[in-house]
């Protein structure tokens, strides 16, 4: 197969390009399951043509419903090449979001993988990873995407109920500086969070780098330490408190491995990163990004072990620019930074102002190029797997018919997470019952650890609720 010329490359190509030199090697394992470069390959060209026989290609955009599986990589990957924007929806939202988020990308299809329950979807086409990789032709085809065309859409949490959504397009892909390290290349990566967020991203990038990949359906400190020992990996992905977790088993496995532990989503508790770090060596990278900006900045492995910088989310990434405005908000600009959000203008206008994006973000840099976050600008609760806005679940707490007030608000842990909780007004209003409540409306991200119950909210003396006094009535319980 040719493919473009080494600088005009997209990624899509790119992850082809290494496939076809190594088609007998081991590139994904899944449990038992090994999955060499050449098949994978075959999955991808099958689910192009699969598509292109259903009419889809440029400017068509289709879904896929998030599993860790080489069928769900290789459907996603193979719409790619067949010049389909893609979006990857998340499995924790519930049915009706997820509905809303297609109409959203207008997708003209909806791929669910094998052990996805039935959907009720009417009029919206539907089908499975496993129908579209039935094509009995895996023969190669030139990308139908361009420089320019939307790649994919990705998804962030939004004030209307509905996660905003974001544009990323096509560009060429950047060529490595061969004089400086790349954790990447050659690396295996595993994979044990949901492929639609950050780890997602990170495994495709190494399979494109002479890389392979192990699949996990879910975080379990001891299976992913056992996939470590066992596979060799090199590259993880987490969130702080599944590195807590890790660390805490250590000492069971043979972690050596390893050499790029990078985590993110939320401030980490500097107490649990120094035993993590002396549970698995100089092998930490703590990631602060956003959807929107892409990476921001990193602290090293070095940093970890410095009082002073262990607190901070490092510096800039190479080629991301930093600056603190409007009274503390931070601002970053890089090639990275989204394109646009989808289909929303004045959105977009809003967030981005001559190429520098706002983040939401509070913080301060020190003299030696250091960020710190001090807070959020914008109403928002991160919790494991997504972006909570306390609006989205209030709004449900109040359709109930025993809630006559609601306020929601997000509470740190020890360990550094943050989790959601709720203060509701209502005679005979039962925690546990608006627990559940919210589950099945919103979906299992949104669930609220515990919810007050209350004969009056407490008021600031603006008359808004006291979220301040809520937090420590909650922490005092």
């Amino acid at each position: 197969m040719t493919y473009r010329g080494q600088k005009n490359m997209l990624q899509v190509e790119a992850l082809l390009a290494d496939l076809d030199r190594r088609p007998e090697q081991v590139l994904l394992w899944m449990g038992d399951r090994e999955v060499t470069a050449g098949e994978f390959r075959s999955m991808i060209y099958r689910a192009a043509r699969a598509l292109g026989d259903r009419g889809l290609g440029r400017d068509d955009g289709v879904a896929v419903l998030e599993a860790n599986t080489p069928e769900v990589l290789a459907v996603r990957i193979g719409a790619e090449l067949a010049g389909c924007r893609t979006a990857v929806l998340y499995r924790r939202m519930a049915p009706t979001g997820q509905v809303a988020l297609l109409d959203t990308v207008r997708a003209a299809l909806f791929v669910l993988p094998a052990d996805a329950p039935a959907r009720e979807l009417t009029g919206r086409p539907v089908c499975t990873t496993e129908e579209l990789l039935a094509h009995p032709d895996d023969s190669p085809l030139p990308a139908r995407c361009q420089v320019g065309d939307v790649g994919q859409l990705r998804f962030t949490g939004g004030t209307t109920g509905l996660p905003k959504t974001i544009v990323r397009r096509h560009v060429p892909r950047p060529e490595a500086d061969p004089a400086l390290p790349n954790p990447f290349a050659d690396g295996i990566q595993l994979l044990c969070t949901p492929y639609a967020h950050a780890g997602g991203g990170l495994l495709e990038i190494v399979l494109a780098m002479n890389g392979g990949g192990v699949l996990l359906p879910s975080f379990d400190a001891h299976a992913v330490a056992a996939a470590i020992e066992k596979h060799r990996v090199t590259n993880i992905w987490l969130l702080p408190t599944m590195l807590y977790e890790l660390a805490e088993v250590a000492d069971q496995y043979d972690l050596s491995s390893l050499r790029m532990v990078l985590y993110g989503g939320w401030r980490a508790a500097p107490d649990r990163l120094r035993q993590a770090a002396a549970k698995l060596g100089p092998v930490l990278f703590q990631f602060y990004g956003q959807n929107e900006a892409g990476g921001i900045s990193m602290l090293y492995p070095a940093d970890h072990l410095d009082e002073r910088r262990a607190g901070t989310v490092g510096t800039a990434m190479p080629g991301v620019e930093i600056e603190i405005r409007n009274g503390g908000e931070i601002w970053v600009r890089s090639a990275m930074v989204m394109d646009e959000y989808w289909e929303n203008p004045e959105l977009t206008a809003l967030t981005l102002v001559d190429g520098w994006l706002h983040t939401g973000d509070r913080g301060f840099l020190d003299p030696d190029g250091y960020l710190t976050i001090s807070g959020r600008t914008k109403e928002m609760i991160i919790v494991s797997g997504g972006h909570v806005y306390p609006r989205d679940v209030e709004e449900v707490l109040l359709t109930h018919p025993a809630v006559s007030e609601a306020v929601v608000f997000g509470v740190l842990g020890a360990d550094g997470a943050e989790s959601v909780h709720a203060a509701v007004v209502g005679a005979g209003a039962d925690p546990a019952e608006l627990v559940d409540w919210v589950v099945r409306h919103r979906g299992e991200m949104y669930r609220p650890r515990a919810v007050l119950v209350l004969d009056e909210l407490p008021l600031t003396a603006a008359d808004k609720p006291d979220v301040r006094r809520l937090t420590d009535l909650v922490l005092s319980l």
